[in-house]
């Protein structure tokens, strides 16, 4: 009989590989047994405890859509099919959230797309070229008056409070 508790331990663990056939029967005959009181308990304790149950669902989720290839494209799955279900709710619930921010970079890329902006080829603060642009808007109400910057200097600017203050870029080209 082992005598340390690694002993112990070690003991136990074998056991448990011996016999997992039987242990596996025996808690599944006490599950269902206990199953409707688990059930009940199981929604009390989420109604109690919401913001903790939500936070560890979120924390859960994340967890699994990052280690697991299947799960994550299931997620996909099921977020595409309620999105073809319900576009326009979808739509008007992004509208609304984001409001002529949403707008304006909707009509920039039609215009983009379009060929009434023109997309230079390097950044229009640092002028490096090579590099991904991305169009920054100084007012959400002028969805066309854009000026295209690399990441590095779009960061900086959206971290400032104050609107950039610039002259109208001659390699900004908007045809109107």
């Amino acid at each position: 009989m082992p005598q340390t508790p690694e002993e112990i331990k070690a003991y136990k663990k074998e056991w448990c590989l011996r016999n997992k056939e039987r242990l596996r029967i025996k808690s599944a005959a006490y599950y269902l047994t206990t199953k409707e009181h688990h059930q009940v308990m199981t929604t009390k304790w989420k109604q109690e405890n919401k913001e903790r149950y939500n936070f560890l669902s979120r924390k859960q989720h994340a967890k699994r859509t990052t280690s697991d290839p299947i799960y994550r494209e299931k997620c996909r799955n099921r977020t595409r099919k309620y999105y073809i279900k319900h576009r326009k709710k979808c739509l008007e619930k992004a509208r609304a959230e984001r409001g002529p921010k949403y707008i304006a970079r909707y009509k920039a890329q039609n215009a983009l797309k379009s060929g009434l902006i023109i997309k230079p080829t390097f950044c229009e603060w640092c002028r490096i070229s090579g590099v991904k642009l991305t169009m920054h808007h100084h007012d959400y109400l002028k969805p066309l008056d854009v000026i295209f910057l690399c990441t590095a200097c779009h960061g900086i600017e959206k971290k400032k409070d104050r609107p950039l203050s610039y002259q109208s870029s001659p390699s900004l080209s908007v045809l109107l």
